[in-house]
């Protein structure tokens, strides 16, 4: 028997879909700190393909940085494999020979259908270890396994995950093997701590004074976690733009989380108008007269009965 048969099941469930660290850093500037937060901000996307001819748990891993979809920072194939031998579950990180084919393979898996091992290349040990550690897992890389560079550059990689069902934190760091002296990235104890994001899409309609539609747009696809969409100028040359902030308020203790949808015009720092719902709502809106806004969470139907809500 396997006695990791039920952890990469649950390990695997957990590590699709997407989390951002808007939320750390909010918190940091609300707490005190000044300047720019210390850790930028990244967006990571995980999703499950269906390639049984590489492995059984299979994800593309797509990250990005800056709340820019098209500044990805890592783009890389995970495969998680039972290994009882290390009382672990590893997590092979494979690297696609062609990254054009690979991008954005989280919106359509379709583009790596028919991947085979012969697409994909592996660094020896670079691979990471997951174990259970009470309610969430933890993933370490060997110590000073993951080695690359040259001369004074010779350095290692640490890479650190912990999983939970609500949130991911991650180090992403590389040191000096001549001195253990940080190369590039944050000191180990300062992980970016991501949060899971609910993904909604979204319909936006603009209207003329009369009440006529002046524009509308669909399809908008909105993450929970300070996901942030600007539409095409208007015909007055304004800006606008739709934000999902799903909060999780440390400072109080009674009803302190929300979900946030606004209407913003770009320039301005107060909000054109807004709506507060629950953290668990499958749907939220605002009309404001001159422009109505909806959001679903994807993969709801809305003929679904209340007793399937998760």
């Amino acid at each position: 028997m396997d006695p990791n048969a039920r952890d990469i099941l649950i390990l695997t469930d957990w590590f699709e879909g997407d989390f951002d660290n808007e939320e750390q850093r909010w918190f940091y500037t609300r707490n005190g700190g000044e300047g720019e937060p210390p850790h930028r901000r990244i967006h990571a996307s995980h999703k499950r393909l269906h390639l049984p001819q590489i492995g059984e748990h299979v994800f593309h891993i797509q990250h990005y940085l800056d709340n820019d979809p098209s500044n990805v920072m890592r783009q890389r194939i995970g495969i998680f494999i039972s290994e009882p031998e290390e009382n672990a579950i590893r997590m092979r990180q494979g690297f696609y020979k062609d990254n054009e084919r690979a991008r954005d393979a989280h919106l359509d898996p379709s583009k790596l259908a028919g991947l085979t091992r012969d697409d994909i290349f592996f660094i020896e040990g670079c691979d990471v270890f997951w174990v259970r550690d009470a309610d969430q897992y933890v993933a370490n890389m060997k110590p000073k396994a993951c080695a690359f560079g040259e001369g004074d550059l010779y350095r290692y990689s640490v890479h650190r995950w912990t999983l939970s069902a609500t949130k991911l934190w991650l180090v992403d760091s590389s040191f000096l093997m001549s001195d253990d002296s940080m190369h590039i990235g944050m000191p180990v104890d300062q992980p970016f701590r991501m949060r899971r994001a609910k993904m909604f899409e979204c319909d936006v309609t603009f209207r003329n004074e009369d009440g006529s539609t002046a524009r509308s747009i669909s399809g908008i696809r909105l993450h929970s976690q300070g996901g942030l969409v600007w539409f095409e100028p208007d015909d007055n040359g304004d800006v606008y733009g739709i934000r999902m902030r799903d909060k999780e308020y440390p400072f109080y203790s009674e009803r302190p989380d929300f979900l946030l949808f606004s209407m913003q015009k770009k320039g301005q720092v107060r909000m054109a108008g807004y709506a507060l719902t629950d953290v668990d709502a499958r749907r939220v809106g605002f009309n404001l007269g001159w422009a109505l806004g909806h959001c679903h969470r994807e993969g709801y139907n809305f003929r679904e009965p209340l007793l399937t809500l998760h």
